[in-house]
């Protein structure tokens, strides 16, 4: 996965989320992974046990991240 994103050698990346936890083992998106930016192809759908299919699609530029820093009390 990691070259993949490093070399962009991909267009369409299709994920099934599963919502479990089995303890320790190897991250897709480890660190050091390079940013890409993703656009959602289609909205998502979820299985009747709570599996979600996403699929993205490779886009164009790099991705923004925000700051969670700074946080207006104000409402």
């Amino acid at each position: 996965m990691q070259t993949l994103f490093a070399e962009r050698l991909f267009d369409r990346l299709t994920l099934w989320v599963y919502p479990i936890l089995l303890g320790g083992g190897r991250k897709v998106f480890a660190d050091g992974v390079v940013p890409t930016n993703l656009r959602l192809m289609e909205p998502a759908v979820a299985s009747p046990k709570g599996a979600v299919l996403r699929r993205y699609a490779l886009a164009d530029g790099t991705p923004g991240v925000g700051d969670m820093s700074v946080v207006d009390q104000e409402g």
